[in-house]
């Protein structure tokens, strides 16, 4: 079909042509063909070009308009036809690519946090709870095993956990004070990522701060000592965005008996705190 069609367009062109050359041709009958059918000159005296007949009408020696419009419409139907099979043609599957896995856990890391502390000392049956708000910073190194994440952790907390309780005796007012003005960690990390979201369990050493005074007529002593202990927890920590991640964390940690001397006298108590706190980490 591509070869008529071609033959078809030239001999149109070469007929348009000849009109150009020549004015006024003697009219000759209509005559009409398929766009496939040989072209047939009878009875006219134009110049006998063989040429493909292509859908047009010739006729009274001028070329009409609306033939042209046909000739145009048989053509592209043909070209339509050919995007169709083309179309129609099965296409080639695209090959497949495992997907690249990136450990978005692993590096080191350091941010700040803060939260609430409610810690307990405790002697012959006794006990008392130091409360308070914590914050502080910490450090630490993950690396990223498929799912699973390793890592290490140390912290410096403040603390304003503290319990104050006042007596009077033989009218003298005497304020008694405990409290845990820090304490610190060095942990282990356990967890399981998903995508950017990872729950962990941790455990390690703990140093807390120990303090107490006694204060009346204005004469304050005081003692203090740093114990050191053990701590576990956990915590669940989401990577909102690369190199951002947010955490909410719960330790208990167990500093063991802090013994103290005050005004002379010991005094020791079972040390234990609670912590929960929230943070931000930025990932290097």
């Amino acid at each position: 079909m591509a070869q008529p069609i071609i033959e078809g367009l030239i001999s149109w062109a070469a007929a348009k042509r000849l009109q150009h050359m020549v004015p006024t041709l003697p009219a000759a009958p209509w005559f009409r063909a398929g766009c496939s059918q040989k072209l047939q000159i009878v009875n006219h005296t134009e110049p006998k070009v063989p040429r493909y007949r292509f859908g047009f009408q010739m006729g009274d020696g001028a070329m009409r308009l609306r033939n042209f419009g046909v000739s145009i419409a048989c053509a592209a139907s043909v070209i339509v036809s050919s995007a169709a099979g083309a179309a129609d043609m099965p296409r080639k599957a695209l090959p497949y690519s495992n997907p690249v896995y990136s450990p978005i856990w692993t590096g080191f890391y350091a941010g700040v946090n803060a939260g609430y502390g409610w810690g307990t000392i405790s002697s012959g049956g006794v006990s008392d709870t130091m409360k308070g708000f914590i914050g502080g910073g910490q450090l630490g190194y993950n690396w990223q095993m498929s799912s699973f994440v390793l890592g290490v952790e140390g912290d410096f907390q403040y603390s304003a956990q503290k319990r104050t309780e006042s007596v009077t005796i033989a009218g003298v007012t005497i304020t008694g004070e405990e409290k845990i003005p820090y304490f610190g960690t060095a942990r282990g990390r356990v967890g399981y990522a998903f995508d950017s979201f990872m729950v962990y369990a941790t455990g390690g050493a703990a140093w807390t701060n120990f303090k107490t005074s006694l204060s009346a007529l204005g004469v304050t002593v005081s003692s203090e000592t740093t114990k050191m202990g053990w701590t576990a927890g956990g915590g669940v920590e989401w990577m909102f965005m690369p190199r951002w991640s947010v955490k909410a964390e719960y330790l208990y940690i167990d500093a063991g008996t802090a013994t103290l001397t005050i005004a002379g006298v010991d005094v020791s108590g079972r040390l234990k705190d609670q912590v929960a706190r929230v943070g931000i980490n930025y990932h290097f």
